[in-house]
């Protein structure tokens, strides 16, 4: 409340309304946040096979190198630098 010698200001909200946005936002974070959630398992997924791809490729070849198996190589052009 604020008050002067020529006029009262009062200010008020209804907690009603108030009390219905509240329950607008909470239904859209009970929905968006779950989401979200998802779409991130699903991208941070989605880059670390991306990301392990030639590793795996590399420890299969290695897998078929066997007594029997000495001349198998590990090609150059499909692996990085750093595995070799």
């Amino acid at each position: 409340m604020i008050t002067s010698p020529y006029y009262h200001l009062i200010i008020a909200i209804s907690l009603n309304e108030m009390n219905r946005e509240m329950s607008i936002i909470r239904n859209v974070f009970s929905i968006a946040v779950p989401v979200v959630l998802i779409l991130g398992v699903i991208a941070a997924s989605w880059l670390l096979g991306t990301a392990v791809q030639p590793i795996r490729k590399v420890t299969t070849i290695i897998r078929g190198v066997t007594v029997k198996g000495l001349n198998q190589r590990i090609p150059m052009g499909t692996t990085d630098f750093e595995f070799i």
